[in-house]
């Protein structure tokens, strides 16, 4: 083996900053005689390399690919809507004089609304439909057994070449814990705070592919008896 010639290559950088080049190259042989070694010492700058013999038994067809990380910031904030059960709306309040459980009349021995509000004289404090429930009565809660609640996760991907070039990366798994954005200004929301997820690593190639992640609370914030905020 002789001499060698690049054929052709590709590369591509995508929003994480993890870098992968593919290198083609074709080292002349003796023909007939499918000598390998050179193409073995050119493939140690590589992470993965690749080997055929073309069909005029002249060349060895060599691909050389390897990866590197550049450290750029891809942030997703994913919201969405959540059916929870009724009883666990922040105003749902069984015992509370201005709650739903008392001023539509649920019954906690059935786990439902009353087909008729409980009292006439609270029609003026709340907002009542005027045509009557699939019950023929005049609660608006009437069969009501769950409410749509708002949810989120955001998400901060990118890809370095060490673990250790991401900041806090294990710290406060667990814990209530603001996200630390770089990109997406996160809104404001009332009574509801943030508990950080584990992360999700992948090794590919010597670089590590890393997203942390935190979740949105429910209404009132995450129940600091079992997670507990940062110190």
């Amino acid at each position: 083996m002789s001499s060698f010639k690049t054929i052709g290559g590709s590369f591509s950088l995508d929003r994480t900053g993890l870098f992968s080049s593919s290198e083609k190259y074709a080292f002349s042989i003796t023909p007939g005689i499918p000598d390998f070694s050179e193409a073995e010492k050119f493939a140690a700058a590589y992470e993965e390399a690749s080997f055929s013999v073309d069909e005029s038994g002249c060349f060895i067809l060599g691909e050389f690919r390897s990866t590197d990380a550049h450290g750029m910031i891809q942030e997703t904030l994913d919201f969405s809507m959540k059916e929870d059960p009724i009883q666990s709306h922040p105003n749902f309040g069984i015992g509370q004089a201005a709650s739903i459980a008392t001023l539509y009349g649920y019954n906690q021995t059935t786990k439902e609304f009353s087909i008729n509000l409980p009292d006439a004289s609270l029609l003026s404090d709340i907002q009542t439909s005027p045509s009557q429930n699939a019950g023929g009565g005049d609660n608006p809660m009437y069969g009501v057994t769950s409410f749509l609640n708002v949810q989120a996760i955001f998400r901060k991907n990118q890809t370095v070449s060490e673990l250790s070039e991401v900041q806090g990366l294990f710290a406060n798994i667990g814990l209530i814990d603001s996200p630390t954005p770089d990109l997406i200004s996160i809104p404001e929301i009332p009574s509801r705070n943030w508990l950080k997820l584990a992360p999700k690593i992948v090794s590919r190639a010597g670089v590590f592919e890393v997203s942390e992640q935190w979740q949105l609370s429910g209404a009132g914030g995450w129940n600091r008896i079992l997670y507990k905020p940062k110190s």
